[in-house]
C-alpha cells in the first residue's frame, strides 16, 4: 500500500495538508472559477453591436416564424453585415451570459429599440387609438 505525498499549504494559519492527489483537483477548481468570471476582458461584440444586432435577430426570427420562411441564410447575412460569423456570435452571447447584469441592460436596450421601431413602422396615432 503506498501513501499519498503530502504537501504543505501555505498562507493559511495553522499546519494544512493535502494529499497529492487532492491539490491538482483544488487547482483545476480554482483556475476554472477564475475562467468563468471572465476577469476584466471587454465583451467580444461592443455593446452597441450586440444591442443593434440582437434587435435585428429577433425581427428576423419574427419574420421566420409569420412567414414559415428559412432565415439561416439571411442570419448569416446579417452577421456578415456586422463583421461576425457564427463562432463570434456563439463566443459573445457565451461573454454576454456570463454577465447577466450587463445581458439585461442590454436586453432593454434591445426591448427599447424594437419598441421605437414598431412606433415609427406602425405611427403614433393607430397606437394612441389601440383599445
Amino acid at each position: 500500500m503506498t501513501h499519498p505525498v503530502l504537501t504543505p499549504l501555505h498562507g493559511l494559519s495553522g499546519a494544512v495538508v493535502l494529499s497529492r492527489r487532492l491539490a491538482p483537483g483544488i487547482l483545476c477548481l480554482a483556475v476554472s472559477a477564475l475562467a468563468a468570471c471572465g476577469g476584466n476582458a471587454p465583451p467580444p461584440v461592443p455593446d452597441g453591436a450586440m444591442v443593434t444586432v440582437l434587435a435585428e435577430m429577433h425581427l428576423l426570427q419574427a419574420r421566420e416564424e409569420l412567414t414559415e420562411a428559412d432565415t439561416g441564410e439571411m442570419q448569416d447575412s446579417l452577421l456578415a453585415a456586422h463583421g461576425l460569423d457564427s463562432t463570434a456570435w456563439e463566443d459573445a452571447i457565451a461573454w454576454y451570459t456570463s454577465h447577466p447584469e450587463i445581458f439585461g441592460e442590454i436586453y432593454g436596450r434591445v426591448v427599447d429599440t424594437l419598441q421605437v421601431q414598431q412606433m415609427y413602422e406602425i405611427g403614433p396615432d393607430s397606437i394612441m387609438k389601440a383599445p
